[in-house]
């Protein structure tokens, strides 16, 4: 399984081990909600019901937007969350412009479609 980083790696034993849920939606959004630039974010102080829960709760919301950092980590959380409530939109083409300079998000998309 390809990782940005060994925090990324970590990040995502975490996730799985705190949902303990091998259903595929759960790999996948707990594989991006691993990225450190969005696990650095999530807020565990109350308890979570899935990988991007975080982001329902409104106030949160905002936290996508604080990602717009030139390197797409946007597109990340949009495709996370398309995989795992299935109806958010996810801009392909937008989010392969974002990450033409940052190969390492294309290899996140393509780890995420493997799963």
């Amino acid at each position: 399984m390809y990782f940005i980083s060994l925090e990324h790696e970590k990040n995502y034993g975490i996730l799985m081990n705190y949902f303990k849920n091998e259903h595929q939606d759960y790999l996948r959004a707990c594989y991006v909600a691993a990225i450190p630039k969005i696990f650095n974010r999530i807020d565990f102080s109350e308890h979570l019901n899935g990988p991007f829960d975080w982001y329902f709760k409104k106030e949160n919301s905002k936290l996508v937007y604080s990602l717009n950092d030139g390197e797409g980590t946007n597109y990340l959380v949009d495709l996370g969350l398309h995989f795992w409530s299935g109806d958010n939109p996810f801009n392909l083409n937008n989010a392969l412009f974002a990450w033409r300079n940052n190969g390492e998000y294309f290899k996140v998309l393509e780890q995420i479609c493997t799963i």
